[in-house]
């Protein structure tokens, strides 16, 4: 296993163990309807996290491991809001996301969020190199639907510093995309 692939599997594997914890002894439990759960909060920040990690790497066509461990812990994350916040209801979910946002159709954009990168994580992992000659619009797509919804997250739910952390994190991305994107094939 070559040196960068060791750090990303351990920072990978250390991000999940601190952010995911809680959400995985959630998960066991029984449902609740808690949309306060620090679990959420956790397993939300873990998928930004991921995304921020993978997201120059997946760009450029490269960093499969990283991409898909990124798509893993936003349905995950999904998983548990749904588990913990919703007690697995639709409604519920549909309801709480329209207090909060106005719009209760944003459920669905986070089921499209997690399709969206999960089928683009599998395209990458399993057919690389078709994911790496892909048009350059179809990719312009896929990272800027992912960004859209990660900054839009960001305003409705993160708070105080948090949302800082975040936009400062969303322009590092941005400035290595910027430096990075002539290295990828048109």
């Amino acid at each position: 296993m070559a040196w960068g692939v060791r750090v990303q599997f351990a920072a990978a594997a250390a991000l999940t163990a601190a952010l995911g914890w809680r959400g995985a002894l959630a998960v066991l439990g029984a449902p609740s309807f808690d949309p306060a759960h620090p679990a959420i909060r956790e397993t939300a920040w873990l998928a930004v996290a991921a995304w921020a990690l993978g997201w120059p790497r997946a760009w450029r066509g490269s960093g499969a491991g990283v991409w898909v461990w990124g798509a893993s812990a936003a349905a995950f994350h999904v998983a548990v809001a749904m588990h913990v916040g919703h007690g697995w209801s639709h409604a519920d979910a549909v309801r709480r996301t329209a207090e909060v946002s106005g719009v209760g159709a944003g459920v669905w954009v986070n089921y499209a969020f997690v399709a969206v990168w999960l089928a683009d994580a599998v395209w990458l992992a399993v057919w690389g190199e078709s994911c790496r000659r892909r048009p350059r619009w179809v990719t312009s797509c896929v990272h800027g639907f992912l960004a859209f919804v990660v900054v839009n997250a960001a305003v409705l739910f993160a708070a105080d510093w948090r949302r800082g952390v975040l936009w400062a994190g969303l322009m590092v991305c941005v400035a290595t995309w910027t430096w990075k994107r002539g290295e990828r094939p048109a």
